[in-house]
């Protein structure tokens, strides 16, 4: 369920993050995506920690990151999510092709401004 938005506009892009509490079988747990227009990055906040560094990371750009109504099923763009939403975040692997040097220089996490480098996702 999301519990807290951090949204800005800017220069027609939108900068935030979203965190997300986890129900049933991930009760305890919360993850928080950083976007910029795109998802870019998930990462562990369940410790409750405001650094963001590799090893909390689960997933990130290249890699696919999706929010989805976990009622409706379809794609909850950053812009259309509200307070108390029911949500589950997916990841798919990136395209082998993004995954080269030259490729993460361009699209991955540190040529985005993160601190750190591409973190395979993992699956689960």
């Amino acid at each position: 369920m999301v519990i807290e938005i951090n949204r800005v506009t800017e220069g027609g892009l939108d900068h935030g993050s979203i965190v997300i509490e986890g129900l049933g079988n991930f009760s305890g747990q919360s993850v928080q995506v950083l976007y910029n227009n795109e998802n870019l990055v998930v990462r562990d906040k369940t410790e409750g920690t405001s650094s963001i560094t590799k090893e909390h990371v689960l997933a990130c750009t290249p890699d696919i990151i999706a929010v989805l109504d976990s009622e409706k099923g379809k794609t909850l763009p950053n812009e259309e999510m509200k307070f108390g939403i029911k949500v589950a975040v997916i990841a798919i692997g990136a395209n082998p092709l993004l995954l080269t040097e030259v490729a993460l220089k361009v699209v991955g996490p540190r040529a985005l401004g993160f601190g750190f480098d591409y973190v395979p996702f993992n699956g689960n």
